[in-house]
């Protein structure tokens, strides 16, 4: 599928969102957490789920529709792996590095093989509520809604009836899980099964919405700005479960690539952003305790000074480990997969 790059970019700003929301929740900048727009950061993984399941369905899903499921499946999953952990690895062996030089409690050390493994949030065994690296929460239950794959599949893109259903059940999920957290969806606990069904419903409306078919004069620019109006308003009143329909909307609007908002979009530098976005999500909270230890003497007037030198760090980082971790291992996978 060719790529949609104002998707792209969205999900590079949408990861500099949850950097604000974890830089603010992780440092000592006071008071910014109770700014709405940063505080509902956490709902940029919801995003991160609708898209994964929408950009997966849209690139593999033909791969399943013909036979050949176990070399399909297979060749699916090897890109899924090589695609989510050497980079999640690089930082569990990074940041277990420096908590060792610097001494800090290890509360996970008898979870450690369920974090590497990225298993530690399917509550299918006790983990440990502290993670080495708290964000891989999230690719923990990604990676589980790809091992999955080949069944989002079967439900929602095969039969129009399974599809409805598909689509009921998720909803139903979602707004299950929201219920649990007085209606915020910020559901991240160990040893329960609401982050696994937090992502595996959204990521099934992902899948869902890349039956979506637009035609060919379709253009969003007429309904991409109400959207983000909702989008903000949501927000800034607290309606989780809105702004994650907002989200949805945008998401499949977007898929039209075209009009003036996506080609505002696709401009390099935010293009840029969202390729470099899985590793700026990854590494941004060991960077930024790492940031905050060096720095921690600093009076809390520089705050803002504070916050823009961290997210320079976590971007030059991030640059660094897409273009000498995901990118070469994201090639050689590819053409593995190729030649199998």
């Amino acid at each position: 599928m060719k790529e949609i790059k104002s998707l792209t970019s969205l999900r590079g700003i949408f990861a500099m969102w949850v950097l604000g929301f974890h830089l603010c929740a992780w440092s000592p900048l006071p008071g910014w957490m109770q700014t709405p727009i940063v505080s509902r950061g956490y709902l940029a993984v919801d995003f991160f789920f609708v898209l994964s399941g929408f950009i997966l369905a849209r690139t593999h899903a033909g791969e399943f529709h013909h036979g050949a499921y176990t070399k399909a499946y297979r060749n699916f999953v090897f890109k899924r792996v090589v695609r989510l952990f050497p980079l999640h690895w690089l930082v569990l062996i990074a940041n277990l590095a420096g908590l060792l030089i610097f001494h800090d409690p290890l509360p996970w050390r008898g979870f450690i093989v369920g974090e590497f493994a990225l298993a530690h949030r399917w509550n299918l065994f006790p983990a440990s509520a502290a993670a080495m690296n708290p964000a891989d929460w999230s690719i923990s239950t990604e990676w589980a809604a790809s091992i999955l794959f080949p069944f989002f599949v079967l439900m929602g893109l095969r039969r129009t009836t399974l599809a409805f259903l598909m689509g009921g059940i998720c909803v139903a999920l979602n707004v299950f899980v929201a219920s649990r957290h007085r209606w915020i969806m910020d559901g991240v606990s160990a040893n329960s099964w609401l982050p696994m069904l937090r992502c595996g419903s959204e990521f099934g409306i992902g899948v869902l919405l890349s039956r979506l078919y637009l035609p060919s004069k379709f253009s969003p620019d007429w309904a991409v700005i109400p959207l983000l109006v909702v989008l903000i308003l949501s927000i800034v009143h607290a309606i989780d479960l809105l702004a994650i329909l907002s989200f949805i909307l945008i998401i499949g609007i977007l898929s039209a690539d075209r009009g003036w908002f996506c080609r505002l979009l696709s401009i390099s530098s935010l293009h840029w952003l969202g390729r470099i976005s899985y590793s700026a999500y990854l590494i941004q909270i060991p960077t930024l305790l790492l940031v905050r230890k060096i720095a921690k003497s600093l009076p809390a007037w520089e705050g803002p000074v504070y916050a823009a030198g961290t997210i320079a760090v976590v971007l030059v980082v991030a640059a660094a480990t897409n273009q000498w971790v995901e990118r070469p291992l994201g090639r050689w996978g590819k053409s593995v997969a190729a030649t199998n």
